[in-house]
């Protein structure tokens, strides 16, 4: 089927992009989730942590396949991925 599959860790996902985790409240997450422009259920109805965090796995996937990523881990087995940390805006 020609599928890569990657592994990633979203909480670490989101201590590098400065979002709560969901142990913070999930009510939390989903407005840093839609501040980063995530769109669809977010904005009707509170979602769960398990689905907030099956988004952020998904956003982690898009800076994979645009090449904005960290990728950690030993190389022999599966390597973690993980977002780039944002650039600071220069005034």
């Amino acid at each position: 089927m020609h599928v890569e599959a990657i592994e990633t860790f979203p909480g670490a996902s989101q201590d590098i992009l400065g979002i709560p985790r969901k142990q913070k409240g999930v009510e939390a997450l989903q407005s840093a989730l839609r501040r980063l422009g995530c769109v669809g259920d977010l904005d009707s109805r509170q979602l769960t942590g398990d689905e907030l965090d099956a988004i952020n796995c998904a956003l982690v996937a898009r800076a994979y396949v645009s090449g904005s990523y960290l990728a950690i881990g030993d190389p022999s087995e599966i390597l973690m991925i993980l977002p780039k940390p944002p650039q600071p805006h220069s005034a």
